[in-house]
């Protein structure tokens, strides 16, 4: 059986900082409230000076963030147990909202992609990725990313 690709669709930031303008609250018992990150944002860019930049649009909209940032051609391929699973699934949880901003030059790991596939099982419609312009060699691989495709497009 093959996996479907929705039909892409766009949003812009803005959008998306109006739907997560509502209140939420975490459920974690080692943390207060205030101290939960909105959005798990994956940085997965090839220029790493796209960062900053990114960091304080997010902020300027009032978005607290946590960041996983992997160094260009670094490989952290790593087998998760099923404590690590229930480990991340919990720290996911708190966490509202995952932005995936790369571009075309930037490759996801297996491990991104299941990183990206456990936030959306946890909470279904808020991932959202954003490709940021970069100047490469593309590939054709890198031209379409269906998995990718199948997530909310950020239009900046």
């Amino acid at each position: 059986m093959s996996r479907r690709v929705r039909p892409e669709r766009y949003c812009s930031l803005q959008q998306i900082a109006a739907q997560l303008r509502r209140p939420a609250e975490c459920t974690t018992d080692n943390e207060p409230a205030s101290s939960c990150p909105d959005i798990y944002l994956l940085f997965r860019h090839s220029d790493p000076d796209v960062l900053p930049a990114v960091i304080t649009q997010l902020e300027g909209l009032g978005f607290s963030l946590y960041v996983d940032q992997m160094p260009q051609g670094e490989s952290t391929e790593v087998r998760v147990s099923s404590e690590q699973t229930i480990t991340m699934r919990s720290n996911l949880a708190t966490m509202r909202y995952m932005l995936v901003v790369t571009d075309h030059c930037s490759l996801l790991t297996p491990n991104d992609y299941w990183v990206v596939g456990l936030f959306d099982g946890i909470h279904s419609g808020s991932v959202a990725v954003w490709r940021s312009p970069s100047e490469c060699d593309l590939t054709s691989r890198q031209l379409s990313d269906p998995l990718l495709g199948n997530y909310l497009q950020i239009r900046a």
